[in-house]
């Protein structure tokens, strides 16, 4: 339910944001308590292959899991922190990241951020009606 969740609020904020859909990349849960990050990390294990990533695991999915906005293949349950209340987020796909992000910071402010990076940059999309974020990257594979 978290991931159909998660990827179902962070597509209604891309659309909400810049009127269109845009394909799905990763999608992460995030867990506000240990036992709740033992828990979904036992489920995800069931989903695919766990790697370490620097506040969480990642799954590569052995099965890609349909959503509203396209087909996941790789899902990261995020460890506890007390700074990311919200559920989750998800990256999205756009192809020309440069014009993609020099469009949607000129003409949606409030609802885009610039995050910059060692490497890369990325855009954040926030909304307050939405307890979820989503992101582009520059990359197309998100560093981590």
């Amino acid at each position: 339910r978290a991931i159909d969740y998660v990827a179902r609020e962070t597509s209604a904020l891309i659309e909400r944001t810049i009127g269109r859909k845009l394909p799905i990349t990763y999608l992460t849960i995030f867990a506000h308590r240990e036992e709740e990050y033992q828990k979904l990390i036992a489920f995800a294990g069931e989903l695919g292959k766990p790697e370490e990533t620097k506040n969480g695991l990642r799954f590569n999915l052995h099965t890609p899991i349909r959503t509203r906005a396209g087909y996941l293949k790789k899902l990261r349950i995020r460890k506890p922190d007390p700074y990311r209340t919200q559920v989750g987020c998800a990256d999205y796909d756009v192809g020309d990241y440069t014009n993609f992000r020099d469009k949607y910071l000129e003409t949606r402010p409030y609802n885009v951020r610039l995050i910059e990076r060692e490497g890369h940059s990325m855009l954040e999309f926030h909304d307050p009606d939405f307890d979820v974020f989503a992101y582009v990257f520059s990359v197309s594979d998100r560093p981590l």
